[in-house]
Parts: C-alpha cells; structure tokens; sequence
C-alpha cells in the first residue's frame, strides 16, 4: 500500500469508516499472527485464537490514536501497540490468583448459579436476594469471579494445580438467528473462520465468548452500535448456511 492511499485510508478509518478500519486490519493482521505465534511459542499455555482476537483490538486502538502530524510509520505505530496490547492481555489473563481450596470451589459455585440465574453485576438487590448473600458478600464474590485465573492454596503451602474458572462453566442452548443447536461456541467460530472477515471474527467472539455488551465493543471499535449489530448479525447468518451447506 503505497503511502498516499494509506494516509487517505487511515483518514478514513479515524472519520469512522467501516471498510477503511477492515482494510488497515486486513494490511496489518500479519504483525497480529507473527507476535501471537512468538508468544505462543515460548509459552505453551497462551491460546492463539484469543491473542489474535485481542491484537485485532490493538489495530483499531492504533487507528483511533495515530497521529498523522508525528513523524511516525504506521506500520511502526501499530506493531508496538500490538506488542503492548498482548502483554498487557497476557499479564492480566494468565496470572494467576491463589485462593484457598474452598474458597475456589465457592466461586466456581457463585459463577454456575449466576450464570444459570442469568444475573447482571449492576442488579445488586436483586442479585444478591437470588444468591441469598448480603452486599459486601455479594460484592466480593463479583470481584473473585471477574479474575479469570486462580490457583489452589492450601495453608502455608502452594502447589502448581491450577484452575480456570470458565473450566467448570458449560454453554447452555443458544438461539442465534435460528442456529438452534447445542455447539461448542469457541469450535464453531474456528470451524467458519475462513468464511468470516477479521472484524466479524472479532466481534462474534467478544459478543458470543467473552458475553460483552454491543455499547462497550462500541466504545473500543468506535464504531456505532447499529454498524456492530449488523456485523453480527451478518457473519451469523454466514455461519447458518455454511452449517445448512454442511448438512446437505
């Protein structure tokens, strides 16, 4: 990409342009994969589809805050925010938190019943009457089980036996646009993940996997919530006729 059609498309982008941020994506999606593949290299632990995920985040973060005045490459902009986006991510995802014994199995417990419940942190007197625990009770088992990794603690000894959370949660049955099956939601965006642009893998996995509202994908793609309702709804029904295609 020669460096007036990037300047002009980088413009684009900034102004909000959906087909601009897809094609600077798109251009930079290899320095995504290289770092990912490096991490997960040296640390076998780290899952590659989620490093992609969060290194897409980083691309519109350097759209939204490249300043075309500095004297600054884009191409350097963004690698150094993708490096710095995915440490971050991994800092924060893959430490782990050590808890009593007890009190880990008390949180797997606390997410199953919330989930099951279909709660919402911000419904506290609600929440909090259905879970049969008082506010600061209440209060304390969100802040446990926001932490994504925890790892046993037994008195005055710790051991390696690590546990994730989301390891004890299953996926209920999800009516997605009529793809009314029982599936593995990770598995199936892998399976179709040829047949879905970058941004629409993105946002299928922070709606569907990681459960986020459309408003605060908004606030970090800035991009309107009309804009990613559409994306969704379009790569949804992508991935109905390919199951259709599949089955005939």
């Amino acid at each position: 990409m020669k460096d007036n059609e990037l300047k002009m498309i980088i413009v684009q982008a900034k102004a909000g342009d959906n087909d601009a941020k897809t094609a600077l994506i798109n251009d930079n999606i290899k320095y995504v994969k290289k770092i990912a593949n490096n991490f997960c290299l040296n640390n076998k632990g780290l899952s590659l589809e989620d490093l992609i995920q969060e290194g897409i985040i980083a691309i519109i973060k350097a759209i939204n805050s490249y300043d075309l005045n500095k004297n600054v490459k884009f191409s350097t902009y963004v690698y150094k925010m993708i490096n710095f986006i995915l440490i971050s991510e991994i800092k924060k995802k893959y430490s782990y938190f050590k808890l009593p014994e007890h009190q880990v199995s008390k949180v797997v417990r606390f997410r199953r019943k919330a989930f099951e419940l279909k709660l919402e942190d911000y419904c506290y007197k609600y929440s909090c009457e259905k879970m049969g625990l008082s506010y600061k009770e209440y209060a304390n088992m969100i802040y446990l089980s926001n932490i994504n990794n925890i790892s046993y603690l037994n008195g005055k000894k710790s051991f390696d036996k690590k546990v994730s959370i989301g390891d004890k949660l299953s996926y209920e049955d999800i009516n997605y646009k009529k793809v009314e099956e029982r599936i593995d939601l990770l598995s199936i965006l892998s399976d179709n993940k040829e047949i879905l642009s970058c941004i629409e893998r993105y946002i299928l996995y922070r709606v569907i996997i990681n459960d986020e509202k459309i408003k605060s994908i908004s606030e970090v793609t800035k991009m309107s919530t009309k804009q990613i309702s559409n994306i969704k709804y379009n790569a949804l029904k992508k991935i109905q006729n390919n199951l259709k295609n599949k089955k005939n």
